[in-house]
């Protein structure tokens, strides 16, 4: 074989194997190691991330499964936020612990760094409770009112004491909205976080000149019915007794 026939072939072989290279892209892998169905959602800012709004990518793995993405659609110069969860929201990266720290769902596909592991994680109402699924914030309103001594007071109560609102957000902050003696609405900006992780317990900051105790949760042992609370109520504690409140 003459030389320059013999380097003819070599190239040849160089971008055969090219293409055969280029053709088969490398991907982002999500390993499902439970035994349920997941969504993933990834989110291409932590705005979008805490909003549940416009995921960048959507994928469905069944339990004990692999899922990818190419790894060419991501942006290897920004960060992305993952948030996964099974279909009856009962495990989820969110939150883990008591912690919101971004740690636990940021994600910077790239070759070298190509892999997101599921495990099992906190399991509870927490998300079924506080996001409603998977939306990015929930908005309660108050409809009855207990004493301490679990007595009804809710009828010995003002219009304007009546009123009070909540509104828990994916990123562990609420707003507490309530009116004074003159109907003035006011919004004390507080923020939670999980007692016990695998139960619906939380507890809120202390604010400066709020009526809050310092707690809400959805046990039926503290509920002040007969009827144990369902996942659209919850019973909040202020200085002057539990609040019923339910999903809007």
């Amino acid at each position: 074989m003459k030389p320059s026939h013999f380097f003819a072939v070599l190239i040849l072989v160089f971008l055969v194997d090219s293409c055969k290279k280029s053709s088969d892209p490398a991907n982002y892998i999500i390993a499902n190691t439970i035994n349920k169905h997941i969504t993933v959602n990834i989110y291409a800012t932590l705005v979008d991330y805490y909003a549940a709004n416009n995921p960048f990518k959507t994928v469905s793995i069944n339990g004990n499964s692999i899922g990818s993405i190419p790894l060419a659609d991501f942006d290897t110069s920004h960060a992305y936020y993952i948030d996964w969860y099974t279909d009856d929201y009962w495990f989820s990266n969110w939150t883990i612990g008591s912690s919101n720290d971004t740690v636990f769902f940021r994600i910077k596909p790239k070759a070298g760094n190509d892999k997101y592991q599921v495990v099992v994680a906190d399991s509870g109402w927490q998300r079924r409770l506080c996001l409603n699924g998977n939306s990015g914030a929930t908005t309660w309103k108050a409809y009855n009112a207990y004493s301490y001594s679990y007595i009804s007071i809710w009828s010995t109560l003002s219009a304007n004491d009546q009123y009070r609102q909540l509104i828990l957000r994916k990123n562990l902050t609420a707003s507490y909205i309530h009116k004074d003696a003159s109907g003035t609405f006011i919004t004390d900006s507080i923020t939670y976080s999980f007692i016990n992780p695998n139960t619906p317990d939380m507890v809120m900051a202390e604010v400066s000149g709020s009526s809050m105790i310092g707690h809400f949760d959805n046990r039926s042992s503290v509920a002040v019915t007969a009827t144990p609370l369902s996942k659209d109520t919850i019973a909040v504690g202020f200085s002057d007794g539990y609040f019923m409140m339910a999903r809007q």
